[in-house]
């Protein structure tokens, strides 16, 4: 009996703590399951810092001739002389090129002669007009007949004048296009004149450094033949037509004290000053448009948190902030996809 009693107890006994057992276990796996550790995001950062010293854009640029004019002969005709030779320096109204003016000359002399009987026949009929032998209308037709032959010599002449290429202004002569005993054609070109007095050099300036150069901004030219030599410019045009296949824009700068021996087609390196606005300067990539506006990451006590930002102008290394960063911020510029407010973060190298 008492052997019977003891075997249930030791039963009883087993079964509570296999029971206490159980809960104990579910317990600490319930534990387990709720705790979660947080990783870092490792990132990228620069440290903010406030700058206005000046920054400076350099290009490789081409002197070009301030001008070019293409000469041409108004009624053409076969080249008969040719009266220079390329790089000579001419003044205006020099003779530059003749073509044959024998059919010119022979139609002047033709009218000349014309214009004689004319005024001859207007002699004649004046004083029969003034004797009154002659009616009015008589003296209109002679009159008329008179100014259409002085008309008509003084288009000959100029005819004959066309056949001569005079220089317009003075210059140098460029490339002569045209040969002895070449026929040309109205208006094609026979040589071309430089003005050389006055040079520009031209600039290709990349689309995103187009905003950075503005019109009578200065600039330090440097032609690559002419080593430690420089001199200075200033833009005078900015065009608005971007280039298909280079993405850049057309700059002109005109040089201010032209150097001896500075020539066409040199090349040179232009280097723009400009000061920049007091700012912190952060790269643009790192810059996110946000539904409040423009934004960035920030670290701060280890965790990256999301701030707004205004930014001013595009300047060499990115873009001028004005409010929302100050200087010593910790700015993040790679790895910011994964962040959100309060994530902790790493500084990866």
């Amino acid at each position: 009996m008492n052997r019977t009693k003891y075997m249930k107890r030791f039963t009883y006994l087993l079964a509570a703590l296999c029971v206490i057992q159980g809960v104990t276990s579910s317990c600490g796996r319930s534990r387990n399951t709720v705790h979660y550790e947080l990783k870092p995001v490792p990132v990228k950062t620069i440290r903010a810092d406030t700058t206005s010293s000046a920054a400076t854009l350099s290009f490789i640029g081409l002197v070009e001739e301030f001008t070019s004019v293409p000469l041409s002969f108004v009624s053409g005709g076969t080249v008969k002389t040719i009266c220079v030779k390329e790089s000579q320096k001419v003044r205006a109204g020099d003779l530059l090129c003749t073509v044959d003016a024998s059919r010119a000359r022979n139609m002047l002399a033709a009218s000349e002669a014309a214009l004689l009987q004319a005024e001859d026949g207007y002699d004649r009929i004046s004083q029969v007009y003034a004797a009154g032998g002659a009616t009015e209308v008589k003296m209109v037709e002679v009159r008329t007949k008179l100014e259409q032959a002085r008309n008509t010599v003084e288009t000959l002449r100029k005819q004959v004048d066309d056949c001569s290429l005079r220089a317009p202004r003075s210059g140098s002569i460029g490339s002569i296009d045209a040969r002895v005993g070449q026929n040309l054609l109205p208006a094609q070109p026979a040589m071309t004149l430089l003005g050389m007095d006055e040079m520009n050099v031209a600039v290709s300036v990349p689309e995103s450094d187009i905003r950075s150069v503005k019109v009578g901004e200065k600039a330090v030219i440097s032609p690559n033949v002419m080593p430690g030599v420089t001199f200075s410019g200033s833009v005078t045009n900015c065009s608005l037509i971007q280039g298909r296949l280079s993405h850049s824009y057309e700059v002109t700068v005109s040089i201010d004290d032209k150097p001896a021996g500075l020539l066409p087609g040199m090349v040179c390196r232009v280097v723009f000053g400009h000061d920049a606005r007091s700012g912190v300067i952060i790269p643009s990539d790192c810059i996110q448009i946000w539904q409040q506006g423009k934004t960035v990451w920030l670290v701060r006590d280890g965790k990256s948190f999301r701030q707004e930002i205004t930014t001013g102008e595009y300047v060499p290394g990115g873009v001028t902030v004005t409010g929302g960063i100050g200087e010593g911020d910790v700015i993040i510029t790679s790895g910011y996809q994964k962040l959100y407010n309060g994530c902790p973060v790493t500084f990866a190298l």
